[in-house]
Formats: structure tokens, sequence, C-alpha cells
């Protein structure tokens, strides 16, 4: 289980496109959600793919 810093860690690189907001997911079991600017959810936290391949399928490769 990651903690809100290890996936804050893993967007860093890509701070000029993603923003890293921290608070309570009310109304889900979701630790952690990558949201794309048009509200669709990209990846929760302990579903299938990882973190580092969402962002890049949807923000590109870090610079």
């Amino acid at each position: 289980m990651h903690s809100t810093g290890a996936y804050a860690a893993v967007a860093a690189p890509r701070r000029d496109r993603v923003d890293v907001v921290t608070g309570p997911l009310q109304g889900t079991t979701a630790t952690a959600l990558l949201v794309r600017p048009d509200c669709f959810i990209a990846w929760s936290a302990g579903y299938a793919g990882t973190l580092r391949a969402a962002l890049t399928h949807h923000f590109g490769l870090p610079r």
C-alpha cells in the first residue's frame, strides 16, 4: 500500500501537467485517484494498472 506521499512522488515528474491534491475521498473506498481534466477517473488505487502507466498514457512521458 502506498502513502499519499508515494503517489505524489510518482506524479512529481509531471507537475507541469498534473496537480496533486490531498484530502479525504468521501463516498469511495479508493485511497488515490487520477482524474483527467474532463473529470474522467483514469486510475484508482487498488485496480488494474499502475499509476505510472496511467500517467504516461494520459499525460505523456515526464520532461
